[in-house]
């Protein structure tokens, strides 16, 4: 019994310091974006659209260079397949955007990837207030030929953006009888607004929806009932249908009443549904949140690194813990768990303890 443990610990030596060297495949923390996720969204699993038009031509409209040449990166917003028209790429400052040039055209930003079989989707994107005016609105809209809309973004006023769900009226079919979701007001002292939508698919077979889990403005969670959460029947992204009219081969921002939009940094996604947040080195906790459906049973490990990467310790800094499904947990990580005078970094990793599985992305946090 003992030379197994000896032999565990040796393992668990031997993986934490391969993640800092690259000797192992261990889980990092989300893929790697160009749009930089927000503390508050959960890692990057499987990426369909990540862009931030840094790489566009000013003035010169929003289609990357064509894939194979210089400069050409994934998951953008692609001119083959007719995204982007009716917009331009403008610059202010350091940072270039997506410009709107005509009204009711609209961005196809996610094209040709899905339906995908995703249990969860993440939308943010960030869009500029400055220029609007009372009656301007754009939309979120799920397909291509016959779009379902999901979102209305309103403004009601230059200080004022309503953001409503599309239902749709049996009297008129039009949509615009639509339940309230959340105010965003002041909007004369900001100019770029960060909008995060986090979907579920809820349910199995036909019968499955889309459903808002959560949704954020400017890092603040919206508080939205049980039931308005769910959207509009056509607005999923795993349907998979023979008529192209009804298949859901884009997702799209625009179709706006107003020229003159703006829009930047816009990152679609599959998420892992466990991750860590929260890391505090001086309280020495982490949280670990689960919003899969099924319980996650595990125990947090920590690696020690000095400033050049070396491995100074590896330790087991929990008991076996269990986060229930749609919960999450603030883990104590106790004293002795940081102590190592030269350590500068640790590396945090919730495992299975049996298998040593990673049960989520592996996050790094400075040592104070």
């Amino acid at each position: 019994m003992k030379s197994k443990k000896i032999l565990g610990l040796l393992l668990v030596v031997t993986l934490l310091s391969a993640t800092v060297f690259g000797t192992a495949s261990v889980f990092a923390a989300g893929a790697q974006t160009n749009v930089k996720p927000e503390s508050y969204m959960p890692p990057v699993k499987t990426i369909f659209v990540d862009d931030d038009f840094e790489n566009r031509t000013v003035d010169g409209g929003v289609a990357p260079v064509a894939k194979g040449e210089p400069g050409y990166r994934a998951n953008q917003i692609r001119e083959a397949d007719k995204a982007g028209a009716g917009f331009t790429a403008k610059k202010e400052n350091d940072n270039i955007y997506a410009y709107n040039d005509t009204q009711y055209k609209t961005i196809r930003v996610c094209d040709k990837v899905i339906p995908t079989s995703a249990d969860r989707l993440v939308i943010s994107f960030k869009f500029n207030v400055s220029t609007r005016a009372a009656g301007d609105d754009f939309m979120l809209r799920f397909g291509s030929s016959n779009s379902a809309r999901a979102l209305r973004f309103l403004w009601t006023s230059k200080n004022r953006v309503e953001i409503y769900k599309f239902i749709t009226d049996p009297t008129t079919s039009s949509g615009y009888n639509t339940p309230w979701l959340y105010n965003i007001d002041g909007t004369a002292s900001k100019t770029w607004i960060d909008f995060t939508l986090v979907l579920i698919k809820s349910g199995s077979g036909d019968s499955a929806v889309a459903k808002i889990d959560k949704m954020f403005v400017n890092g603040t969670e919206a508080k939205i009932s049980a039931d308005v959460r769910e959207l509009m029947a056509d607005c999923n992204w795993w349907k998979n249908v023979s008529d192209p009219a009804e298949k859901l081969n884009a997702i799209n921002i625009g179709n706006a009443k107003g020229n003159g939009y703006m829009f930047d940094d816009i990152l679609i996604y599959e998420p892992y549904d466990v991750y860590m947040t929260d890391i505090d080195a001086v309280k020495k906790t982490v949280k670990i949140v689960n919003d899969g459906s099924n319980a996650v049973e595990g125990n947090v490990f920590i690696a020690l690194y000095d400033n050049d990467k070396n491995l100074l310790a590896a330790k087991e800094a929990s008991t076996a813990l269990s986060v229930p499904a749609g919960g999450s947990q603030t883990v104590p990580l106790n004293d002795e768990t940081f102590g190592h005078a030269d350590a500068k970094t640790a590396k945090i990793f919730f495992w299975n303890k049996s298998s040593l599985a990673p049960l989520c992305a592996a996050e790094t946090v400075s040592l104070p």
